[in-house]
């Protein structure tokens, strides 16, 4: 009967030893994938970073910057519903005043 008990006993000193490895394998995984991805705050201040530059690039008429930030296969679409692909955007740009303060497409100058 003794080697019963110590068989059960060795048996369980394993499952504890095995959950722990366990558990320290889960605890590194999910610390390897939150080092993976940017916190949700850090993605936020990234997006408006970038709309910031956009925005920038928008009213100072910087076609460069804007054609660095859009996609090749980029297609817009207008506040008056008007589709337009990435070259149709950068010339309507350069053609405008949008890059004025105070000046808006379409707007009488």
């Amino acid at each position: 009967m003794v080697r019963r008990t110590s068989s059960r006993i060795g048996s369980t000193s394993r499952n504890v030893v095995t959950s722990a490895i366990l558990l320290l394998c889960f605890l590194a995984y999910v610390r390897a994938e939150q080092d993976k991805h940017p916190h949700k705050h850090d993605v936020k201040k990234e997006v408006e970073a970038l709309e910031q530059k956009w925005r920038t690039a928008q009213l100072s008429g910087d076609i460069a910057t804007m054609d660095r930030m859009l996609a090749e296969d980029f297609i817009g679409i207008s506040m008056s519903g008007e589709v337009n692909t990435k070259a149709q955007h950068a010339k309507q740009t350069a053609g405008t005043d949008a890059h004025r303060p105070g000046r808006y497409e379409g707007e009488a100058g």
